[in-house]
């Protein structure tokens, strides 16, 4: 994988917007799929419902950014995540997908790397990620597809990318663990849905639209928690 730097990679200039999670503010949905296991949900849930109860701010976690930069990585900056999720992307070339970059987004908790993908013929991205942190290494994949009246829909195989509540703009469908193959086509199943109540597909796909794309989606969701209280400025 080969690729020129764009000039459009600027970090997001200081100062930056931090949120920490209020978990006392999420729903008990939201609760029970963060937990990722009956175990922890019922072992925690007590502590947070007396939160809950007494309208009381729950803090903690790492903290995250309102605005992200994307710093690119030669091949030597990406090694070990390349063989990490090689088998979970090598699928893409065959339905129609063509590598254009691989970055990391510095403002994020933890060593990460994703490898992205553009399909032009149906104007729709993936986003192979590798994520290095103290719980272990965590890898998935998502299938992206915007639409004419801004919406968007997200298709991913892991649990953790629906866990939260979403602006209502932001479509998303989980297929649990599903390989390129069958996460695409579920992703064109939910878009041929979608599309015809969203406006149709947008323009033609390109790198500096996935970039703003994924900037704009973060900052929305930024926006949408802190809103709910979920997100708490620190």
């Amino acid at each position: 994988m080969s690729y020129e730097v764009p000039q459009y990679y600027a970090h997001y200039p200081e100062p930056q917007q931090y949120f920490k999670i209020n978990l006392a503010a999420l729903s008990w949905g939201e609760i029970r799929r963060s937990a990722g296991g009956a175990w922890l949900f019922y072992s925690t849930a007590p502590i947070v419902g007396l939160f809950k109860l007494f309208r009381a701010p729950m803090v903690m976690g790492e903290k995250f950014p309102r605005e992200v930069s994307f710093e690119p990585l030669d091949p030597a900056g990406y090694e070990r995540s390349y063989h990490a999720v090689e088998p979970l992307f090598a699928p893409l070339a065959g339905l129609d997908f063509e590598h254009f970059t691989t970055f990391r987004v510095p403002e994020m908790p933890y060593s990460n790397t994703i490898f992205a993908f553009m399909n032009r013929r149906e104007n729709a991205y993936s986003a192979v990620y590798h994520i290095i942190s103290p719980m272990g290494d965590k890898k998935g994949m998502d299938f992206v597809t915007r639409f004419q009246d801004g919406s968007g829909l997200s298709t991913t195989n892991v649990k953790e990318g629906v866990a939260m509540e979403a602006p209502a703009h932001h479509h998303r469908r989980l297929v649990a663990g599903a390989g390129a193959e069958a996460l695409w086509e579920a992703h064109r199943a939910e878009v041929a849905r979608l599309s015809p109540t969203c406006g149709g597909l947008r323009g033609s796909v390109g790198d500096e639209d996935f970039i703003d794309s994924w900037r704009r989606s973060i900052r929305d969701s930024a926006d949408f928690h802190a809103a709910r209280g979920v997100y708490v400025p620190v």
